[in-house]
């Protein structure tokens, strides 16, 4: 897994900014932290400085308990779509868009003020494929198998109403293999049909 971008939502509050898009809603930064500017909907942004493969991922902490609020993946304006996190007795993923369908559970009840979630998105439509975690813990491996299933998009965040409920630090990136990166960007050997006698051999 790779980064691509992060914000820690650091500055004055006021819009959330420029490298961000809204889905729905209105996205803003209060006390350092996102919160959400319109009530009873969910204010959905995504990040949009960045390009990103459809197979990503997204990271947020949680900087309050009361309302939903959670990473949100291949998320787009036009048309609004995304797949959330959200919390109903225990955590779920689900989808928002038109005609849309998918919701699965886990069976984790737990949520604290600074848990750090983080979903996992890969796969084609009728095959998309989740990984949910809580605090570096799987809390739900599941599997978007309905002919609704969303493509492309960016990572970034929601919250549904307003009242206090904040999210902190995200992170977004892909699945990008570190070592394959470093192996075909850095160096490339070739010509060599056997070597002998070498205990080891150091890149830097």
């Amino acid at each position: 897994m790779a980064t691509i971008a992060q914000d820690n939502f650091d500055r004055a509050d006021g819009p959330v900014g420029a490298n961000w898009i809204q889905a729905s809603g209105t996205g803003v930064v209060t006390g350092s932290e996102y919160g959400g500017g319109t009530f009873n909907v969910d204010n959905a942004c995504f990040w949009t400085a960045s390009v990103w493969p459809s197979n990503h991922w997204s990271q947020v902490s949680l900087g309050s308990v009361t309302g939903d609020s959670g990473p949100v993946v291949r998320c787009k304006d036009i048309p609004q779509q995304y797949y959330e996190v959200y919390f109903s007795s225990t955590w779920h993923i689900g989808v928002v868009s038109t005609g849309g369908t998918f919701d699965t559970a886990s069976t984790d009840s737990g949520k604290n003020t600074g848990d750090t979630l983080l979903l996992e998105c890969s796969g084609g439509v009728g095959d998309v494929h989740f990984k949910l975690y809580r605090n570096s813990n799987l809390i739900l491996n599941c599997v978007d198998t309905t002919a609704g299933g969303l493509t492309g998009g960016s990572p970034g965040v929601y919250i549904f109403t307003n009242g206090g409920v904040r999210l902190d630090n995200w992170i977004g990136g892909d699945f990008t293999s570190a070592s394959a990166a470093i192996s075909s960007s850095y160096f490339t050997i070739t010509g060599i049909q056997s070597i002998t006698g070498i205990q080891s051999i150091k890149f830097s």
